[in-house]
């Protein structure tokens, strides 16, 4: 092969390459984005439900999750308590930065009928086990096989959480990490609206 024609094929592979990585980085960066660590909370997505947007309580009666422990918890058995549940995963930087102030508030807020239900969406159930057992977490933790909830409650980004009322309601939902003082202000105004009913 002559100097010429390995030049051209030095430069078309060079060319490739450089293509498949720059393909490489435009399909990671909203892979980052959805899971990055801004701990800010100011682009934080809240909703507050309103009345015609909130799913029925039926809708989530129904559900069930099988947990860590290997034991079944039905959300319609958890009826009268306020009812958080935490999509998560163990390769979520976010994720791992928000569980310590869900196990703070979990010890503060256990005792008023508040309930806290972490859902792995981690693909390997030992690495969902692994890491929460390294954390320290004592609030449920559970899985979603097959990410079936997680279809039907449209979770696209990690974490979120969702915050159902007494009756079952879903009210809150949080798209992004929340930390320890916006979680506590949210939990008290939840509270407060559930005890003014």
């Amino acid at each position: 092969m002559d100097s010429k024609r390995a030049n051209i094929l030095i430069e078309v592979v060079y060319k490739f390459k450089t293509s498949i990585i720059l393909i490489a980085i435009a399909v990671m960066i909203p892979s980052v984005a959805a899971c990055s660590p801004d701990h800010s909370n100011q682009n934080l997505k809240t909703e507050i439900i309103e009345d015609d947007e909130k799913l029925s309580e039926s809708e989530f009666a129904n559900i069930e999750i099988s947990l860590f422990s290997g034991d079944q918890i039905k959300l319609a058995d958890l009826k009268g308590k306020v009812i958080l549940l935490n999509f998560w995963a163990s390769w979520c930087p976010p994720c791992r930065w928000e569980m310590p102030y869900f196990e703070k508030a979990w010890k503060e807020y256990k005792n008023q009928d508040v309930v806290f239900i972490g859902i792995s969406q981690d693909l390997d159930v030992s690495d969902a086990k692994k890491f929460a057992e390294s954390t320290g977490v004592t609030y449920y933790l559970g899985l979603d096989p097959g990410n079936r909830m997680s279809i039907e409650l449209d979770i696209i980004e990690l974490p979120t959480t969702i915050i159902l009322d007494k009756d079952g309601i879903m009210t809150r939902r949080f798209s992004k990490s929340i930390g320890e003082t916006l979680l506590n202000r949210i939990l008290n105004q939840v509270i407060r609206e559930q005890d003014n009913e």
